[in-house]
């Protein structure tokens, strides 16, 4: 069992190196990042707070049969 955990880590260590070498030939200068806007949109940054208060308004009047029954 160990022998075989070995050799499976030196595949893996083979795949890896491997792996690098095509990646530094495909991307010799590297990738670069994304570029990332300072702020996020307001539709976004109010989609959590406004998700939960709703769901806090819907809980308070009551999720049963009649009212949810348009789900299905």
């Amino acid at each position: 069992m160990a022998a075989i955990v070995v050799a499976l880590m030196a595949v893996l260590s083979l795949i890896l190196r491997l792996f690098d070498f095509v990646e530094e030939k495909l991307f010799p200068s590297g990738i670069r990042a994304a570029h990332k806007p300072r702020t996020k949109p307001l539709l976004r940054r109010i989609s959590l707070p406004l998700c939960i208060a709703l769901g806090v308004f819907l809980a308070t009047l009551g999720l049963n049969e009649s009212f949810i029954g348009w789900f299905y």
